[in-house]
């Protein structure tokens, strides 16, 4: 049976700046496509842009902190 081996830390680094970016410009994809339904202006963008990089925040930085407390 194969034991799992953890990843290497700039693969690490890599995975959660591709995540961060993704989540960063998905803020600017919704933007645009509310304004071409004819939305609710930027005040309801940035309150979007706002909350999705709070979600990510909160599911990421936990097990950031955990880990470097942890070696």
């Amino acid at each position: 049976m194969k034991t799992a081996t953890r990843p290497k830390e700039w693969q690490v680094g890599l995975i959660l700046f591709i995540g961060i970016l993704a989540v960063s410009t998905a803020a600017i994809f919704i933007r645009l496509s509310t304004e071409s339904a004819g939305g609710r202006g930027v005040g309801f963008s940035l309150f979007l842009a706002a909350s999705r990089l709070i979600k990510s925040k909160t599911i990421v930085y936990p097990p950031v902190t955990l880990g470097k407390l942890s070696s």
